[in-house]
């Protein structure tokens, strides 16, 4: 009895994990199918490289665009809606920055200063 028992819960864990991967997979903009597939076929031969895999590749998760609200990818720098600069970077080191920041934390630069001549040129063009 133990062992039926035992054998259950692990073709539940199983099934509930190939479940997870496809869920997981649409929420995240990747082919579910295809990765539940995949995980299928390489999850019997090899026990759980299929889901090894899986984790190891999954995409970041989607959030809002800070400035109109639409879905972008974690990876982009621009927003495809309204263009905004998802990840800013100083003028002077060229590193990521938040957008909260006054001086960059990495070269000391002014960055309300960058900010300002920039609006500047905008607004006289």
């Amino acid at each position: 009895m133990a062992i039926i028992t035992l054998a259950s819960a692990f073709l539940a864990a199983y099934i509930f994990l190939i479940a997870y991967v496809n869920r997981d997979a649409k929420r995240r903009g990747m082919m579910s199918g295809l990765w539940t597939l995949l995980v299928l076929i390489l999850s019997w031969p090899f026990m759980a490289i299929g889901f090894i895999i899986y984790f190891l590749m999954r995409e970041p998760l989607p959030y809002p665009c800070p400035q109109c609200g639409n879905t972008v990818g974690a990876r982009f720098n621009f927003c495809p809606s309204c263009k905004c600069n998802l990840h800013p970077s100083c003028p002077q080191c060229k590193r990521e920055i938040a957008e909260t920041d006054k001086f960059c934390p990495y070269c000391g630069n002014d960055l309300k200063a960058n900010m300002d001549a920039v609006s500047a040129v905008q607004s006289s063009s």
